[in-house]
């Protein structure tokens, strides 16, 4: 049996998992005219291995030659002839010529094929990072060299060259990183099957940041740990973190990869003083988010202010003393010092419309941590630091909160979901700073002003750290102060929300008692102004609506609007006013002052620019016409734009509620000779969205539809859908919307409305979806895609790394479940929601011949 050549890729990994999108497109590259692809990414993210499969696939649709060449046990820094000598002796066979080496290498990568053309031929240099500058000279020499050359590279660095195509490796999606720890495990007789094994085995792999290297070095350690123990070596928080003492010792460990730290001190040790100074500096801001193949919708990391403010060693507010000068930072250097780190996939970087931010993942995080505590044993730097952390995050808020109504809100609310683990950071290190609880007692109070409980966090997590900031705070006072009474107060409004009562109520009366009032003045002073803070008055307004459905509310909110604009905390007073045209809408209904007070809040929206504003005057108006009876005008409000609203944040239950009680009120004001069948469409929809509601319930810590104005309205509500679909359709119906997710396209299909169901009745039998293009496996759903973009078979067998047997096999049975005798007739069953797949491959394929043709006709003699 003839052995490897030493030209051949690294044998593929077992069982290689995910990568779909990464494949697809570093295959049309290859298809197309790229002549330098450059795979980076962190060490262990499965650079090699990906390329391996890439080569794979491409040699097996079209028998295309390819050379692999491994640099990586090249010494550091290996100048251009020493990359060249190793690219010759992995390329060049059995060569007894005179030649010199680079000749020698571009003859053999210049070779025709058997019909005479020259054959197109990919070159893998394999680990550049170490060599670049040696590497992206003999790169740039032999492209020019050998026109039908394409060089894949793989490095943690890219090169920088014109001509080069940069392909970013993410980490694996949650559900591929899970697929190979469970094989991995299962390989090593260690199984995971139930569902504790599953979470445990899920929380591993979040811990591993999704890393293909990482996660089988855990999966490693289940021969001799269980994963239990695995968890708590990867906690931090009751015993030291120990994953970087993990090592692999297998007899063929590359001395790169036998363990995370030195997959991580390969990239490390490339890096000057000042570059690893501010890579360790780093690990005082919050780890940063996996996002793998699907991003949640939220931006991560933290903006080049903040990591200047915290990391350089200019003197800060407070501060005199001046570090030692050989380890001195400027805030002018530390850019260019953070696209060093980005260069060595050391620093993660992400990059939106308008903003660009940094981060470490986990594993990343804990080595520079460790780097340096060796450096700083005393730990009075990172004390140092972690003191300007909190006050950069505290100053920032307080801005944020005060101003965020008007045209920047976007770019506020981005902000604070960018920075919300940095602000719970600095919360958490506040609380155990001495004296530092009065500055994290304010942050919570700023939190409160934003509109955050809709787009990042749950009530029930900023009551949480509100809760503890106003206890530590409270050791250091005799009597209460602004401070505390204003925290105590928003502490009441967030048990209203939650729907607690006897929390909402036991905080209200601190608060009065604070301010020298007893709880019958509750009773009487809602009409006048009383020496209340504007917090109070607004927990105040809160309770009356919510908990008592008292119309002297309107009163109260609108009292309290008035007090914030008079210290211009704007941010505070944009709630109010919001909440005094709830209150108004729902208690007043269609009288003239709930009218008023509704466009009054419209008109300062306009004023003042502020799209949330507006949003919740749409809502405040819906909810009017809700009480005037009038559904289907509600609905027209609520649908009014409802993507726009969810890109700026909202309370996503309030406004599914209404949209409860406004399809209600549609039946209710349909003649009752009406078709029944189109009754049982919105009745279905009522139950689809109370199950969603229930669904962002869970998750998200709201227990709106238990307050006492929405219960009622609620219940008849259901209580109407029941009665048009019978208890089983309806359960069906609210079982799917409870298995909704907790994110902005789900939220989209509560606001914007369930799957249509006009014209039908829901049936706990009969199925959703029998089209015949839901017959298809997800394989052959692809096959068929491709087929109708006009991809022939050889093509689509390239595209997906299949022989053109399968392919052939595939679309057989494409053609016998469709029931359609040519591919031209497939594109009549793809759902339309899949269609710009199809425009997308056409124009991938037109633009891929005409380039091929251009080729062909350049080659000619």
């Amino acid at each position: 049996m003839t052995g490897r050549r030493r030209t051949d890729p690294p044998v593929a990994a077992s069982h290689f998992v995910g990568r779909h999108a990464e494949q697809d497109q570093i295959l049309s590259l290859l298809l197309g005219s790229a002549r330098l692809i450059t795979l980076t990414g962190l060490g262990g993210i499965g650079k090699t291995q990906l390329a391996a499969e890439i080569v794979r696939r491409y040699h097996k649709a079209g028998s295309v030659p390819a050379y692999w060449v491994r640099l990586a046990r090249l010494p550091r820094s290996s100048d251009h002839s020493m990359v060249l000598d190793e690219i010759a002796h992995s390329v060049v066979v059995g060569d007894l010529s005179a030649t010199s080496a680079f000749d020698a290498v571009v003859d053999v990568l210049s070779r025709r094929g058997k019909t005479g053309r020259r054959s197109r031929t990919v070159l893998v240099l394999d680990n550049c990072e170490h060599v670049i500058a040696g590497a992206g000279k003999i790169i740039a020499e032999l492209l020019s060299a050998v026109p039908s050359l394409t060089i894949l590279a793989t490095s943690r660095q890219a090169f920088g060259c014109t001509e080069e195509y940069l392909v970013r490796i993410p980490p694996l999606s949650a559900e591929d990183a899970l697929a190979l720890f469970v094989h991995r495990a299962e390989a090593l007789g260690r199984p995971v099957r139930n569902a504790d094994q599953i979470s445990a085995a899920a929380e591993i792999c979040r811990h591993m940041q999704n890393t293909p290297l990482f996660i089988r070095l855990a999966a490693a350690r289940l021969l001799r740990r269980p994963l239990g123990a695995i968890v708590r070596e990867l906690d931090g928080r009751n015993s030291p973190d120990k994953r970087m003492d993990w090592l692999y010792s297998g007899a063929a460990a590359d001395s790169r990869h036998r363990g995370i730290g030195d997959a991580i001190a390969w990239s490390y040790d490339l890096c000057g003083d000042r570059e690893r100074l501010l890579f360790e500096r780093m690990s005082i801001f919050s780890v940063g988010t996996v996002l793998g193949s699907a991003d949640d919708g939220f931006d991560v990391g933290v903006e080049l202010e903040a990591i200047e403010s915290v990391c350089s060693d200019e003197p800060d507010r407070g501060e005199s003393a001046e570090p030692d000068a050989s380890a001195r930072l400027l805030r002018s250097e530390i850019q260019d010092l953070l696209h060093l780190l980005v260069d060595r996939s050391l620093v993660s970087v992400h990059i939106q419309d308008t903003t660009v931010r940094y981060s470490l993942l986990e594993c990343l995080h804990v080595y520079a941590r460790l780097r340096w505590a060796e450096r700083s044993p005393e730990a009075d730097e990172i004390t140092r630091l972690a003191k300007r952390h909190l006050r950069y995050y505290h100053d920032t808020l307080e801005e944020v909160a005060t101003n965020w109504v008007g045209p920047q809100e976007a770019s506020s609310f981005a902000w604070t979901r960018a920075a919300w683990p940095n602000i719970l950071t600095a919360i958490r290190s506040g609380l155990a700073m001495p004296g530092a609880s009065t500055v994290v007692l304010e942050m919570c109070v700023a939190l409160h002003s934003l509109p955050i409980p809709s787009v990042m966090s749950s009530l029930r997590e900023l009551r949480l750290w509100t809760e503890r900031a106003l206890a530590a705070d409270n050791l250091f006072t005799f009597e209460q102060t602004t401070l505390q009474v204003t925290a105590t107060a928003l502490l009441a409004a967030d048990a209203v929300q939650q729907g607690i009562r006897d929390d909402a109520e036991r905080f209200l009366d601190a608060c009065f008692a604070a301010c020298h009032l007893g709880p019958d003045d509750r009773q009487t002073t809602a009409e006048v102004d009383a020496p209340l803070p504007p917090a109070v008055e607004f927990a105040w307004g809160l309770e009356l609506w919510l908990s008592r459905k008292d119309v002297r509310a309107v009163t109260v909110l609108a009292r309290a609007h008035e007090k914030y604009l008079r210290e211009r905390k704007f941010g505070f007073a944009t709630q109010c006013d919001v909440s005094a045209a709830g209150a108004a809408a729902a208690l007043l209904g269609a009288s003239p002052r709930a009218d008023e007070t509704i466009r009054q809040l419209a008109d300062r929206a306009r004023t003042s620019g502020s799209q949330w504003t507006m949003m919740w005057a749409d809502v405040a108006a819906a909810l009017a016409s809700v009480e005037r009876g009038d559904g289907s005008a509600a609905m027209d409000l609520l649908e009014k734009e409802p993507a726009h609203r969810l890109s700026i944040g909202n309370q996503v239950g309030m406004i599914a509620l209404l949209r409860v009680w406004a399809l209600a009120q549609c039946i209710t004001a349909t003649p009752t000779d009406s078709d029944r069948a189109e009754l049982a469409g919105v009745a279905t929809q009522i139950a689809y969205v109370v199950g969603g509601i229930h669904a962002l319930r869970d998750e998200l810590g709201l227990g709106m539809q238990a307050l006492t104005d929405f219960a009622d309205r609620t219940a008849h509500a259901i209580g109407l859908a029941r009665g048009l679909l019978g208890d089983k359709a309806f359960e069906v119906a609210f079982d799917r919307g409870s298995q909704i997710d907790a994110d902005f396209q789900a939220a989209w299909q509560l606001v914007g409305g369930a799957p249509d169901t006009s014209g039908q009745q829901a049936s706990a039998d009969a199925p959703y979806d029998d089209a015949p293009w839901s017959q298809l496996s997800r394989s052959e759903q692809h096959v068929a895609l491709l087929a109708a973009a006009g991809l022939t078979n050889t093509a689509i067998a390239t595209r997906r790394g299949t022989s053109m047997r399968t392919v052939d096999a595939q679309l057989a049975a494409v053609f016998q479940k469709l029931m359609v005798g040519s591919r031209h007739d497939i594109v009549d069953f793809i759902p339309h929601q899949r269609m710009d797949e199809v425009e997308t491959e056409a124009m991938r394929w037109i633009r891929s011949r005409e380039r091929r043709q251009a080729d062909l006709r350049s080659d000619q003699p």
